[in-house]
């Protein structure tokens, strides 16, 4: 079962950020019976574990301002019905918001550094779009804040609720009084600007994330053709049970694993395994869930359904992927825990001393410039000032960056797994040598073949037909008739009246021997190469080879990566030899074949120190979701493109080393930036307390806290020129 017995699933509203995840999983922590308690984003969902009571689970939730309830369903949906959504993208007038908050920045800075004289109308203007800004921020940042504060356990929301509220009640109170000059809407709107980007960001990852289970749902039909009472009878996928009797044409995807009593058939596997050449099966042979039926009709008894079943399995494991948190998720509130209080008790000691040692007047503006100075827009800036040049210099490199944090995540990492089909290499096949006997030419066994595979669908059908197509020029094909597919073995008809066959083993090559093609044969399958004899009434003429072709700039990928310090590993659902091969050829030394999504999981989750995941397929999806960084290639399938944190907009691999470099430029400027926000704040507060001797103005403290995001934007924007 995907989910233990013990798991409680809760759907839950209300869940905006980072912030509001710690302060529901601290909620969930402190109700009797519970074992673990995880809450995702993306899905809007909490996952609990133990033997709790619902309802105290959802009180707590409710007290921490969160409604839920008990999820209907664990199942697994088919088609895009019943998937678990995640939260939808920006509407475009949040990002007018973000506009509007530098919008007032502008205005602000320019007229605090004497660019230009204040103004009644400016000033007006500026409080206007201010108060905007704060109904936007009202929702996402000041009330969670403010009942982060009542229930006394403040974080990034409360820290930035006051910054706002101080900037904008001193500035109104200045403009009621008549003034026009010393205002500090900029830096309220800076605040809010900024923070809201960064929600932006956090809400394009979860969405992509919720993309992932919509994906993988749409690998199963939404109806299913059963024999129920001798008759074949058609139902909704969902209504299955174990034990029926699955009819599945050639072209149907499968709707639920079981095992075959009658046909044989091709089946085409790739979501499963990235193999793209399809696996002959026949009764006996187990199927899995979402598999395509090439061939004939397939008789399937259904052994489990939901998320009993593979695909059931594959979910969950990307579900659990996408549970796990990063140190960078935490950072901000394990700060403003400490930093919140500390502002302000030393706010309000500065007001205390001061209005001891002066007067109310001197001792409320110390207060309030304590309060602006230690803004946390400086801290706000460190991470995102940075993160959003990377993604702009991503973006040119042909990268779409998702989660920010792949970028500190890549820098750290220090593995790099690759997956073999579709990612080293292009995924098909393409024929690498044709080998003839003595009595014929390569060139006649090629045409011969590619005249048999006319009009295939089959990889090696059509790999043969290009290479034919290639090699005969404005030669034309011999006719093919009375052509029949044996599916498992290969094809066989009439050429020129000879009787022709072209496929595997004992079946394609006869009785007779082939003695003088056994040993290339022998050197070609060491080589993890596919092979196809064709032989003529009895006779065989010769053997076809294929191979996956490598990519091009797939050995300088795998050097540059080695140059960079990466452990480099090739993990894939293939057959051994050809895996080995591919590995030699770019120079791999660790490689791992035959794995399904779990066991490539695994094999993932057992390597120390972080791994990039870079892959294609829907069998990568798991895998791209639990690295620390997930890098689905150019072309990949929907379920690696919604589960990879990165994805190559280009074709080629070399985007790969270059965002690792990228992101280890990206991760310096962040911990300069970082250093440069505390030690402003270390230096900036005793001087706003008055330590010193020197009075800092409210004015003077929000042109340092300005001047301070200024010179973090600077030093950020040196990325968007990195190369």
């Amino acid at each position: 079962m995907p989910y233990p017995a013990s798991m409680i699933h809760l759907q839950v509203e209300g869940l905006t950020c980072a912030s509001c995840v710690a302060s529901a999983e601290a909620a969930l922590a402190a109700v009797p019976g519970v074992s673990s308690a995880a809450v995702s984003l993306a899905e809007q969902a909490a996952f609990v574990e133990g033997n709790p009571d619902s309802a105290a689970l959802i009180a707590a939730l409710r007290r921490a301002g969160h409604a839920a309830r008990l999820a209907d369903s664990i199942g697994v949906p088919h088609g895009d019905a019943g998937v678990v959504g995640g939260r939808s993208r920006p509407r475009p007038w949040f990002w007018l918001w973000i506009a509007l908050g530098f919008v007032v920045a502008a205005l602000g800075m320019s007229e605090m550094t004497g660019l230009r004289a204040g103004s009644l109308w400016s000033a007006w203007l500026q409080c206007a779009l201010t108060v905007a800004l704060l109904s936007a921020a009202m929702r996402p940042v000041l009330l969670p804040g403010a009942r982060a504060l009542l229930r006394l356990r403040p974080e990034m929301n409360a820290l930035v609720g006051i910054g706002m509220a101080t900037a904008f009640t001193v500035s109104l109170a200045q403009l009621l009084r008549g003034h026009v000059e010393h205002l500090h809407f900029e830096s309220a709107a800076l605040i809010i600007a900024f923070v809201l980007l960064g929600r932006a960001l956090e809400s394009r990852a979860s969405a992509a994330g919720a993309a992932a289970f919509r994906a993988l749902s749409r690998q199963l039909p939404t109806e299913a053709q059963v024999i129920r009472g001798g008759q074949r009878v058609t139902v909704v996928a969902n209504e299955l049970h174990v034990r029926d009797l699955l009819c599945v044409r050639a072209g149907e995807s499968i709707a639920a694993d079981g095992t075959i009593e009658s046909g044989r058939s091709s089946v085409d596997e790739a979501w499963l395994t990235g193999e793209s050449l399809p696996r002959d099966c026949g009764p006996g042979d187990a199927v899995r869930a979402g598999s395509v039926n090439q061939l004939g009709e397939l008789r399937v008894r259904v052994s489990a359904i939901g998320g009993e079943s593979h695909l059931g399995r594959v979910i969950e494991a990307l579900r659990t992927a996408g549970r796990r948190k990063t140190p960078i998720e935490r950072t901000c509130d394990r700060v403003a825990a400490v930093f919140t209080p500390l502002v302000l008790l030393l706010a309000l000691g500065t007001l205390v001393v001061w209005w001891v040692l002066r007067d109310a007047s001197v001792a409320m503006e110390h207060m309030v410039a304590v309060l602006l100075v230690a803004c946390p827009c400086s801290l706000g800036l460190a991470t995102p000032a940075a993160v959003t040049a990377a993604l702009g210099r991503a973006a040119r490199l042909g990268l779409i960056v998702r989660d920010p944090a792949a970028f500190e995540a890549a820098a750290v990492a220090r593995h790099v797994v690759l997956d073999k089909t579709g990612t080293l290499t292009t995924g098909l096949p393409v024929v690498e040598r044709v080998v003839a006997t003595s009595g014929s030419s390569e060139t006649e066994v090629l045409a011969l073949a590619a005249a048999l595979e006319a009009g295939s669908l089959h990889p090696y059908g059509v790999a043969v037909c290009a290479a034919a197509a290639a090699a005969l020029a404005t030669k034309s094909l011999p006719s093919a008739s009375e052509v029949v597919t044996h599916p498992g073995n290969g094809v066989e008809g009439t050429i020129e009246g000879r009787k022709l066959r072209l496929g595997r083993g004992a079946w394609a090559r006869g009785v007779e021997s082939a003695s003088l093609l056994d040993a290339a044969a022998s050197e070609l399958a060491q080589r993890g190469l596919g092979l196809a004899w064709l032989q003529s009434d009895g006779q065989v003429l010769g053997l076809v080879s294929f191979q996956a072709a490598l990519r091009n700039d797939a050995v300088e990928t795998v050097s540059r990566l080695h140059a960079s310090g990466l452990q480099v590993h090739l993990l894939s659902g293939d057959h051994a030899a050809a895996v080995r091969h591919v590995a030699s050829a770019v120079g791999i030394r660790d490689s791992q074949a035959g794995l399904a999504p779990e066991a490539k999981l695994a094999a993932l989750r057992g390597l120390a120190g972080g791994a990039i995941m870079v892959g294609d397929g829907i069998n990568d999806g798991p895998a791209l979701a639990a690295a620390s960084v997930g890098v689905a290639v150019h072309g990949s399938a929907d379920v690696a493109r919604a589960a990879g944190a990165v994805i190559c907009l280009r074709p080629g691999l070399l985007v790969v080393p270059q965002f690792v470099e990228l992101s280890r430029a990206t991760r310096r400027v962040i911990r300069q930036n970082l250093v440069g926000a505390f030690a402003y704040n270390l230096l900036a507060l005793p001087t706003a307390m008055g330590v010193w001797g020197f009075v800092l103005s409210p004015a003077l403290a929000a042109l340092a806290m300005s001047g301070s995001c200024l010179f973090l934007l600077g030093n950020s924007l040196r990325l968007a020129r990195w190369r």
